[in-house]
Parts: C-alpha cells; structure tokens; sequence
C-alpha cells in the first residue's frame, strides 16, 4: 500500500510591528503598541505618514502634557503637495491630554473605530475624503469632542460623545458629506443597546440631548431625531 503525504503550504502571516515609544510610521504595515507612550512637550505621540497602514492600540495609550499645540495621533502629511493618505485604520487606542487628542489631516482617508479620547482640549479633529468614525467614546474633552473642518466625506455613527460640547463644526454648515447614522442593525451599541444606529450625545451633567431622551420601545434609540445642523439630523 503506497502512502501519499501532502504537504500544505500556508502563507506566513507577519507580526505586527511593536511600537514602544513616540515615533514616525512612514512604511506600510500593520503595527501594534506593545506599551502606553508618553509624548514629549510639544511633539505628537504617533505621526502616520503613509497609505495602507494599520494601527492597533490594543487598549494601551497615548499621554500627552497638556501643552498648545500637541497632538496624539496625527493621520496626514501637512507638507504643502503632499497626496492625501488611504485606507489607514486606528483601532484600540486611547489618546489623553494633548490639545488635539487625534487628528486626521492632509484630506486624508481614515477609519477609527473603538479608540477612546478623553480629557484633551480636543478630543479629535477631522479633515478628509471617506473618514469613518464608529464605536469610539469622547469624554470630558475640553473644548469639542468632535471638530470637522473644510467639506469632509464620511460617516460618524455609533459613537459616544460625553463633553459639555460635543461636536464643532465649520461656520455656516448646514450640510456636510457626513452621515451620522447608520441602519439599524444588531448590535450592542457604543452604550450597550441592542442595536446600533446613531450617536450618543451627552454631557458630563447628565443633561445632553441623550441623557434626557427615554427609550419607550427598548431598542437603545430615543424615537427622536437629534437636530445637528440645518439639514444634518442623527435619528
């Protein structure tokens, strides 16, 4: 009886690269902080200056010192003619006590999903084509959880923003390319709902547009559209 042995070859799948302390992604790749990182005065946590990159907090932070200036994540190549960055994704990541939490810049292409920014002056500040924010949680930031400067694209949806004033937009907006809800589907919501849907607005006093609404049917959604701007409502 002849025996047959075959031999599967599977792809081998790189690590992550570890990132350990304040730096510069310019490679492509998919890196993970192995460690919480303090920024130095004056200077971002974590500069992302190039396409197809993944970043993967994995629940670990970003400390900042407070001072004018600084931001914890920087999504983006400010240098004049530079091309916009796609499809960069941040997971996982918590940014703290700078004055712009995170920022995607350079008419950039980002999603951000389940990151955490809190007591920044800023938690994030936005500016690009097909940005997506979903399950992230703004809390206790200073001046605005949320900025969206120029004409941005995207959708913002399933998030939590708890921040005596959660969203700042542009002068004069009464339309943007953002959608602030997506369709019901199941969840748990950002808040633990059993669907997700729109945002969450509320405030450090417990009396935003959220705390406030009750939920008479019991699917985690007020019944009530909330009224961002002109024609923009999350409902």
């Amino acid at each position: 009886i002849a025996l047959v042995v075959l031999c599967l070859v599977l792809p081998v799948v790189a690590e992550p690269t570890i990132i350990n302390e304040p730096g510069i992604i310019t490679v492509p790749g998919e890196y993970r902080l192995g460690n919480d990182i303090t920024a130095t005065p004056a200077a971002a946590g974590l500069l992302i200056l190039c396409p197809n990159t993944t970043l993967d907090g994995a629940g670990y932070r970003l400390i900042g010192s407070g001072e004018a200036g600084t931001s914890g994540l920087l999504i983006g190549n400010l240098t004049e003619g530079a091309l916009p960055l796609s499809n960069v994704t941040v997971k996982g990541l918590t940014v703290e006590g700078f004055d712009t939490g995170a920022r995607i810049a350079g008419h950039s292409a980002a999603t951000i999903s389940g990151c955490l920014a809190r007591n920044n002056s800023i938690g994030m500040d936005i500016s690009g084509k097909g940005i997506f924010l979903m399950g992230n949680r703004f809390d206790a930031n200073r001046m605005a959880g949320l900025s969206v400067s120029g004409n941005t694209t995207g959708l913002v949806a399933d998030n939590s923003f708890v921040n005596t004033i959660n969203l700042v937009l542009p002068d004069g907006a009464a339309d943007l390319g953002i959608a602030w809800n997506v369709t019901r589907e199941a969840g748990p919501s950002i808040n633990g709902g059993p669907f997700k849907g729109g945002n969450y607005w509320g405030s450090p006093a417990g009396d935003g547009f959220s705390d406030r609404m009750y939920d008479c049917s019991g699917d985690g959604f007020s019944g009530h559209p909330y009224v961002i701007a002109g024609n923009m409502t999350d409902l």
